[in-house]
């Protein structure tokens, strides 16, 4: 897989994306940094480049990360990004179906970036399409296998458009488990939340948590927040 044009250089690795549907992207970017990382056995699902993993990674010296894709190309990509980087020996590349995934060791950690947006139309890519469509992992499938491969005291978090936050949080409550965190993702402090950060636990009597995270000042630069973030990881 060529990567010369295909690459994100941060300061401890680069993520090259060139054989995968979905690109690197802000949305990965944020869970990576924001979601709370403790836990010795974390999954990525629908990992794609292994943005979020090799995030994960470089902020938790414990964890040993699976990063599981059902796309092949991806999946060979997120390989190659793992073995070219610093903590090779704990990231693991897996391409499956994760609805198949065995529960032989319970996960401290799940995210997701779900590569999908249900009822959004269709593209011309039939890769990019079952990425984004959902064509192989619904948002109930998706809580189904956090549901079932979490520990007792694992946590599991996603990002999503705002607008699904409320029937995203009902359904992990179907499931048993209790929205703990939420961070609204802003570009600016104007204008309306546009992503959610959301953090489950399967912890009934847990108090949700809200807060708001912004991308840029009014003025269009680096907010604050934002810039303090990313300095451990991005060059610029």
């Amino acid at each position: 897989m060529g990567c010369s044009s295909d690459t994100f250089h941060f300061k401890q690795f680069s993520v090259c994306h060139a054989g995968c549907a979905m690109k690197i992207g802000t949305d990965g970017v944020l869970l990576g940094l924001l979601v709370r990382s403790e836990g010795r056995r974390v999954l990525d699902v629908g990992t794609g480049s292994g943005l979020i993993a090799l995030l994960l990674a470089q902020r938790n010296a414990d964890a040993q990360i699976t990063g599981i894709d059902i796309d092949a190309d991806a999946s060979q990509q997120a390989a190659l990004n793992f073995e070219a980087s610093p903590w090779k020996e704990r990231l693991h590349a897996v391409c499956e179906d994760v609805r198949h995934h065995p529960a032989e060791h319970a996960y401290d950690l799940v995210v997701s970036n779900p590569p999908y947006f249900e009822h959004s139309p269709a593209t011309s890519s039939a890769a990019r399409d079952t990425a984004r469509l959902g064509g192989s992992l619904s948002h109930a499938e998706l809580l189904d296998v956090a549901a079932r491969l979490l520990a007792p005291k694992g946590r599991f978090a996603v990002i999503l458009p705002s607008e699904q936050r409320e029937d995203f949080v009902y359904g992990a409550w179907q499931r048993g488990m209790a929205c703990e965190e939420v961070i609204l993702i802003k570009t600016t402090p104007a204008k309306p939340a546009k992503r959610a950060i959301l953090s489950f636990v399967a912890d009934g009597s847990v108090r949700q948590t809200e807060r708001t995270f912004c991308l840029s000042q009014p003025d269009g630069r680096r907010s604050p927040e934002y810039q303090q973030l990313v300095q451990d990881f991005f060059i610029k």
